[in-house]
């Protein structure tokens, strides 16, 4: 069965288009890692068929923007995981590590990330801090006191998680 891709919030495209993104950022995520600028080259071509897209005239953006637009795209495909469930996010920068043992972040498809403890670790790792991001920015409204305490326990939950699977 083909995944079913849905526009996120603030998209610039309806679900339709999420899912002619979707179904192309899996075609080249298995030819290449995927990033925005794998993306952007891509669709260079009339024939692709998120060639649309894009803007691709060059007096009104650049290569720069052209990622820019990617990653957008990138970061705005969520994924029904089952029938009746939230959509959720369909790829998740992580850590891959090239033939020459060099590092670099691509955009990774949630059932590889979920499949591979590592990269599961690496996303784990980008929630906490996300959440101790928040919490720095909130903490001091006292309304927001009681989510500031439950935030503290999942950070220290999280902590902890990665912590205890880093010993196994």
């Amino acid at each position: 069965m083909a995944t079913l891709y849905v526009s996120a919030p603030g998209a610039q495209f309806d679900d339709e288009g999420a899912q002619i993104l979707g179904t192309t950022f899996e075609k080249i995520q298995e030819e290449e890692p995927l990033t925005a600028t794998a993306v952007v080259e891509h669709a260079r071509s009339e024939t692709s068929p998120i060639h649309g897209f894009f803007e691709w005239d060059d007096a009104i953006a650049g290569l720069k923007f052209r990622i820019t637009q990617a990653r957008h795209y990138l970061n705005h495909i969520r994924v029904i995981p089952a029938p009746k469930k939230d959509p959720i996010r369909a790829f998740h920068v992580v850590t891959h590590v090239d033939h020459n043992k060099k590092e670099y972040q691509a955009y990774t498809p949630l059932a590889t990330v979920i499949s591979h403890p590592e990269m599961m670790k690496e996303v784990i790792a980008n929630a906490r801090k996300e959440l101790e991001g928040w919490r720095q920015r909130y903490n001091q409204y006292k309304d927001l006191h009681t989510a500031v305490v439950e935030i503290d326990k999942i950070i220290l939950s999280l902590k902890e998680s990665t912590e205890e699977n880093r010993g196994q």
